[in-house]
């Protein structure tokens, strides 16, 4: 099996600006990331079970 390279899509609109997939990937793993926690504290919150 080979490797070809495939052409980056074209950048998008997004919030005024243009922004491409390279740039939207981290940023959508970092608010992942963020509301994970969130999510963490409010079922602690809710049933008072924390993680192992």
């Amino acid at each position: 099996m080979t490797h070809t390279e495939r052409p980056m899509p074209p950048p998008v609109p997004f919030g005024g600006a243009e922004v491409t997939p390279r740039w939207i990937h981290p940023h959508l793993i970092g608010a992942y990331a963020r509301h994970s926690g969130h999510a963490d504290l409010l079922r602690e919150g809710t049933d008072g079970s924390t993680g192992a």
